[in-house]
C-alpha cells in the first residue's frame, strides 16, 4: 500500500488503486505568474530554464501500488499541466489543471498526484506537504 510520508514541495505522486496497471503520463503546458481566468490555465510571463517549460513524464504503476518523484516542479511559478492515462486524456477535463508547488498562501506547499481510483476513474489531486524542500 501506500506510504503515508509526504513527499517534499515540488514532487509529483502517481496513485493506482485500481486492481490493473496503469500507465500515467504528466505534460507541462504552460508556465505563468498567475492562474489565468480559466479552470486550468495560467497566464503573464515568467523566467525559468527550458527544464521547468518541458517537463514531460510516464509511468507504468502497478496495482495498489504509487511512484513518486521529487524535484519535478523547482520553481515558485503557475504551471498548467495535462495528465493522460493510457495514452488518452481524461473524460470531464479531469487530465487538466494548473498547479504552483509554492503557493503563496501563508507559508503552505504542495505536491501533485495523478491518482486512478478502485473505479478505474482518474483524477489529479493537489495535496499539501510540511516538507518545503527546495522552496525553503
Amino acid at each position: 500500500m501506500f506510504s503515508e510520508q509526504s513527499p517534499p514541495a515540488g514532487s509529483l505522486r502517481f496513485e493506482n488503486d485500481y486492481h490493473l496497471p496503469h500507465l500515467i503520463r504528466l505534460e507541462v503546458t504552460d508556465i505563468g505568474s498567475e492562474p489565468s481566468t480559466g479552470a486550468d490555465g495560467v497566464t503573464g510571463t515568467v523566467t525559468v530554464p527550458a527544464s521547468q517549460r518541458n517537463v514531460t513524464t510516464a509511468t507504468t504503476v502497478r496495482p495498489d501500488s504509487s511512484q513518486t518523484f521529487e524535484s519535478v516542479f523547482t520553481k515558485s511559478v503557475w504551471y498548467g499541466v495535462q495528465f493522460t492515462l493510457d495514452g488518452e486524456l481524461p473524460g470531464d477535463n479531469s487530465g487538466t489543471t494548473r498547479f504552483n508547488p509554492a503557493a503563496d498562501d501563508g507559508g503552505s506547499y504542495e505536491f501533485l498526484t495523478g491518482h486512478v481510483y478502485e473505479s478505474g476513474e482518474f483524477s489529479w489531486e493537489v495535496r499539501k506537504t510540511d516538507d518545503a524542500g527546495s522552496f525553503n
